[in-house]
């Protein structure tokens, strides 16, 4: 459920913005559409722009993707 939100005087505290990385670079989620038409998120490296794969070159859900 989340880390509870802290109320200050001014309103409501916002929490930290934490980047997800994978093996140290930064990622970015991407729409991937396969050739059946199904849709599914994924992360794509910023500086790059390749999509993050796993060993058989399937691509990784954003979900499963670093921190």
């Amino acid at each position: 459920m989340g880390r509870p939100k802290v109320h200050t005087r001014y309103g409501p505290e916002k929490q930290e913005h934490l980047p997800k990385t994978h093996q140290g670079q930064k990622v970015k989620p991407c729409l991937f559409v396969n050739f059946g038409g199904k849709k599914r998120m994924c992360a794509v490296i910023e500086a790059t722009g390749e999509m993050v794969c796993d060993e058989n070159g399937k691509p990784l859900p954003w979900q499963s993707v670093g921190s």
